[in-house]
């Protein structure tokens, strides 16, 4: 009677954790979901044709990065953690043709050292930044990696989204450089391109 007892007591607990499992993963599942969908990928980061914040910021390498900068800026938001960003971070080693002529501001999130160590890889036109801590990620209210935000001439927002792999990264720097002046009009776009 008494193993039996036991024996009931046991498989309700492991019982117990498989539930509490499931839940967690249902939780992380539909979190994703959510992340993922247009509205999400729409209402994170600046709004478009706001200004950029005035940041003085320093790259790994020593070199100082003023925002908003004199010429078109592709910034893009990754983290050494984030499995996703693995693609993005490898096209910015490298990047495409089509990124010339544009800053590239890369604010990256994770250890220092791993930063540093995947910084050391990019070619010299890539500032890498190190965001301790993600303030930087969460001061342009961005809510999940890898993203992209495209900056004019002028200083203003022109395009923002989810991005991923070498695709991403031209599709930032092509909207930044794409207008010389923000159309008056930007703030009304409802059209944004979502990445995957």
């Amino acid at each position: 009677m008494i193993v039996a007892l036991w024996i009931a007591v046991i498989a309700l607990w492991v019982l117990f954790f498989g539930v509490a499992l499931a839940m967690l993963a249902l939780y992380r599942h539909f979190g994703q979901m959510y992340m993922t969908t247009p509205q999400q990928k729409i209402a994170q980061g600046p709004a478009l044709g706001s200004a950029l914040p005035s940041l003085a910021l320093v790259d790994v390498g020593g070199r100082a990065i003023q925002l908003p900068a004199s010429k078109p800026t592709a910034i893009y938001f990754t983290s050494t953690t984030c499995t996703f960003c693995i693609e993005v971070r490898e096209a910015l080693a490298d990047p495409p043709p089509v990124t010339a002529g544009v800053d590239l501001i890369v604010l990256c999130a994770g250890p220092r050292a791993d930063v540093e160590a995947w910084a050391s890889r990019c070619d010299e036109k890539v500032h890498v930044v190190w965001d301790r801590k993600e303030a930087l990620i969460d001061r342009f209210d961005v809510n999940g990696t890898p993203y992209a935000i495209a900056v004019g001439v002028e200083g203003r927002v022109h395009a923002k989204s989810i991005i991923g792999g070498a695709d991403g990264v031209a599709w930032a720097a092509e909207q930044a450089k794409s207008l010389a002046v923000l159309p008056a009009d930007v703030t009304d776009r409802k059209d944004e391109r979502i990445l995957q």
